[in-house]
């Protein structure tokens, strides 16, 4: 897009185009790898197990064992985000933008 385009859409219906390009993008590259070399993970299921998961990957992909490295020596603890980050009002703005860019792709 050029400087002109995105004056012409708000912010919200910006940032709703760049995020579901950036969304087909990675559908698109993940669409090339093949299924066995794939693992599907919630981010929250990650963050919850994350030294479970992080060792079995180390395993499977890396060929390294898990007592070889313990996350808990290093302080390392991940929590998943829940928090709003958005105002109420930004949250229905990019409600809307979505809404208007289905129905557009509809038309």
């Amino acid at each position: 897009m050029n400087e002109d385009a995105h004056s012409k859409i708000s912010p919200a219906e910006f940032s709703v185009n760049h995020l579901l390009s950036i969304e087909k993008e990675i559908k698109d590259q993940l669409n090339k790898v093949p299924e066995e070399n794939k693992t599907h993970l919630r981010y929250e299921e990650f963050c919850a197990n994350s030294e479970e998961i992080t060792e079995q990957f180390m395993e499977k992909v890396l060929g390294i064992e898990s007592n070889d490295v313990n996350f808990n020596d290093k302080g390392i603890k991940l929590t998943a985000s829940n928090r709003l980050k958005v105002s109420v009002e930004e949250a229905n703005e990019i409600k809307t933008a979505i809404e208007k860019l289905i129905v557009h792709e509809r038309i």
